[in-house]
């Protein structure tokens, strides 16, 4: 058995067209294609048009430009400050020409939809233009410099801003600011003192020397970064590989360097490099501290290390001032040492502090950098007063010393009170720190009297100051030792307690004898006061009840210097 034969596609005859899928994906080929095409025809002609129209407005405000400067060079137009104005500029001001018609767009595009404006005039400074009055002298005619602005048929996209510069006779078209001078390097010269050598490389934009034009720079040489203290005159005419001179020898500077304005271009802004050493063989200490003395008022505690090339024998002369400067409220010391104070400053005023090293043969003299931040120099404290010293009523071996405080204390003043067996304060003493006005003055011989004086203890920039010694003596506080009952009889209604009285009792002393029905003495209490020379004696408790046993104790009462005793030890007895 056989298998059928599979059936053939029939053959394509070469004349045979394309299928309606190969003729589909055709299309969609040719129509990405000239999508392509149309996108990147419509940028170029949009491309095409924005340059054409950027040309059209160059050509145009060089027309205008040429107009304007036409009218400046037949001297019909010039305005001197401060009335050189737009406004005046187009229509004309005290007889000069108006710029009106001159502003005009020329043809063929009077209808294109440009527009042109005299938009500014400023005045040069010497160092740039400002459109500011008050930056010119009236009446002088100082150049100026004319912005005239045009504005294509796109808008502010499409405008050219022309600056015209004048004086009436001279013109620059289109002035820039230079660039700033780069690779500013500072080195120190080794054939002369107080010198720096600066190097620099021009701004690329800056104009090239010729037989009639050389471009030079400004160069300001100062102490400090701010490039604000002890700054060297401006030289105008500095040029790259030149040196300043006139520098303190050995001090450290920094250096600006400005590109000078030229015909066409604005001075560049400054470059500054340092610090660097400037030549020679200067001596420069360095202060090291300041701090407020703490003996003297109105004196600086200076330290400073001397110049390592110091030759034998070198001085130095310090100097306070008020200012950063060192030029206003300056009070110098000379012969001056390390640790040694400056005098005669105003107390609690701040100072700044230079050392100077003073000249040495062939070795210039420097001062060191002002030390920061100022220090405020000694105060002496006012005297503390005292009001009144009182012998404790609830501590023995105390007084309490009432004080006014020191005048011109800062916040935070602390005090010491002091108390000495003689007016001399030299001996049996006693101190307590941090006392509080009115508070316990402790530690003190009971029954001794003492003389007192306060302190306002010293701090920093401040000088400790006492009061005078009180003029009479405070008896120190003493606990009265508790009587002793001998015996308690009973009569009517009453009992009769005889008692020793206490020993360190003064010559006359107040006790009272307590009665009470409970042994804690808390009720049926009735007491009785004596007043009494005697060392023993007796007190009569009456009111009692007949026939009810009571609780005696007998107490030493307070009196000046003088705190009252425990109660003496209890006894009982029976009223009749």
């Amino acid at each position: 058995m056989t298998a059928a034969p599979r059936p053939r596609c029939p053959e394509r005859r070469d004349d045979a067209g394309d299928t309606l899928v190969e003729l589909l994906i055709a299309l969609l080929i040719i129509s990405i294609s000239v999508v392509a095409l149309l996108a990147a025809f419509s940028t170029s002609i949009s491309a095409s048009a924005q340059y054409r129209n950027i040309a059209v407005t160059d050509s145009i405000v060089r027309t205008v430009s040429e107009q304007v400067i036409a009218q400046f060079q037949q001297g019909n137009a010039y305005i001197a400050c401060p009335n050189a104005t737009p406004d005046n500029y187009v229509a004309g001001y005290g007889g000069t020409a108006p710029l009106a018609s001159d502003l005009a767009i020329p043809a063929p595009y009077t209808s294109a939809g440009y527009t042109v404006a005299l938009t500014a005039v400023g005045y040069w400074t010497g160092n740039n233009f400002d459109g500011t009055t008050g930056t010119c002298t009236p009446g002088s005619t100082v150049p100026e410099q004319l912005t005239i602005t045009l504005v294509g048929p796109s808008g502010a996209n499409e405008s050219l801003n022309f600056i015209v510069e004048g004086s009436g006779q001279i013109f620059s078209v289109a002035p820039n600011t230079l660039d700033p001078p780069t690779n500013v390097v500072l080195t120190t010269p080794t054939s002369d003192s107080g010198g720096l050598t600066v190097s620099f490389t021009a701004p690329a934009n800056a104009p090239a020397d010729s037989s009639t034009f050389t471009q030079y720079y400004t160069v300001v040489a100062c102490v400090n970064a701010a490039m604000s203290q002890g700054c060297t005159p401006p030289t105008t005419t500095f040029q790259s590989g030149q040196e300043i001179t006139g520098l303190a020898p050995g001090t450290p500077y920094w250096v600006s360097v400005v590109a000078n304005a030229s015909p066409g271009y604005l001075s560049s802004p400054p470059t500054t490099a340092g610090p660097q050493n400037s030549s020679g063989t200067a001596l420069v200490p360095v202060v090291t501290s300041v701090t407020p003395s703490t003996s003297t008022a109105g004196a600086l505690v200076v330290t400073f290390t001397p110049p390592s090339n110091a030759p034998g024998g070198e001085t130095y002369t310090a100097n306070a001032c008020t200012d950063s400067g060192m030029s206003q409220g300056c009070v110098a010391a000379a012969g001056f040492t390390s640790g040694s104070p400056i005098t005669g400053l105003a107390p609690g005023t701040a100072y700044y502090v230079v050392v100077a090293a003073n000249p040495n043969g062939s070795y210039p003299g420097a001062s060191s950098q002002p030390y920061s931040p100022p220090v405020a120099s000694t105060v002496q404290l006012a005297a503390p007063s005292i009001s009144s010293v009182t012998s404790s009523t609830i501590q023995s071996g105390a007084l309490v010393v009432d004080y006014s405080p020191s005048a011109n204390a800062p916040s935070g003043q602390t005090y010491t009170v002091r108390g000495c067996t003689d007016s001399a304060m030299t001996q049996g003493c006693v101190s307590q720190s941090d006392y509080a006005n009115g508070s316990q003055f402790t530690g003190l011989a009971s029954g001794t009297s003492y003389y007192v004086t306060v302190t306002a203890d010293a701090s920093s920039g401040y000088l400790a100051a006492t009061s005078p010694a009180t003029t009479t003596p405070t008896l120190a506080s003493i606990q009265l030792t508790p009587p002793a009952i001998k015996k308690v009889t009973g009569e009517t209604r009453a009992l009769k307690v005889s008692v020793t009285g206490s020993s360190n009792a003064p010559k006359t002393e107040t006790y009272t004898a307590t009665a009470c029905t409970s042994p804690s003495m808390t009720t049926g209490c009735v007491s009785a006061n004596v007043t009494t020379s005697a060392g023993s004696f007796a007190v009569t408790i009456s009111g009692l009840t007949s026939g009810v046993t009571y609780y005696v104790t007998v107490t030493a009462d307070a009196a000046a210097g003088y705190l009252a005793s425990n109660p003496s030890a209890q006894a009982t007895g029976v009223p009749n």
